[in-house]
């Protein structure tokens, strides 16, 4: 036979431990709340890719953290000197960049050629290549990162550094349609 006496101490302690436990599961909602608000922004991204933590060495030898374009439209075109269709594009995307507000959007491009110090400056001085380049040799960006399995292959992201577009093979980027298609990233159009 249970007594009275010794029931009440265990329902206090049961009470005890669903509220402890409510209140560390709410606990836990609201933080994971936080933080799936930040992988909700990030996850809205296509792949999953922003430019957010990537760091890359300009063609200059100096490294730059690509978050400082969060704010603007970028294009960022993976390229090689030894890959036909990446060296036929690079004038349509010199004459994007020349286009673009560079406030507003810019285009990056990003050498994955094993040895760039033999001829990348060389190849973009002969192409009047003057958008800023960046190098990627051992591909620890362009493959394990942004997952690049062909060339040209080029990515477009917003303003909060987003991916919005992955675009596989060439293009002729100094087209109105693209032009117009880029600037729906922006908040105002340039001209």
């Amino acid at each position: 036979m249970i007594h009275q006496s010794n029931t009440v101490p265990v329902l206090a302690f049961v009470r005890k431990g669903l509220f402890s436990s409510l209140l560390l599961a709410m606990t836990l909602l609201i933080a994971s709340c936080d933080d799936a608000q930040d992988s909700a922004n990030d996850a809205s991204c296509k792949d999953d890719i922003t430019l957010k933590d990537v760091t890359l060495e300009r063609v200059d030898g100096v490294k730059e953290d690509l978050s400082t374009y969060l704010g603007k439209v970028v294009v960022v075109n993976v390229w090689a000197t030894w890959c036909a269709p990446c060296r036929f594009e690079m004038p349509s995307l010199q004459a994007l960049s020349d286009r673009l507000d560079p406030e507003k959007a810019v285009v990056l491009g990003v050498s994955i050629d094993r040895k760039p110090e033999v001829g990348v400056q060389k190849f973009l001085d002969e192409t009047n290549v003057t958008f800023k380049n960046f190098i990627d040799p051992k591909q620890d960006v362009m493959r394990r990162k942004w997952k690049v399995s062909s060339l040209p292959e080029t990515f477009i992201f917003d303003g909060t550094g987003c991916l919005k577009e992955r675009i596989v093979g060439m293009q002729e980027w100094d087209s109105d349609e693209i032009f117009e298609s880029l600037m729906a990233y922006t908040d105002t159009d340039q001209k």
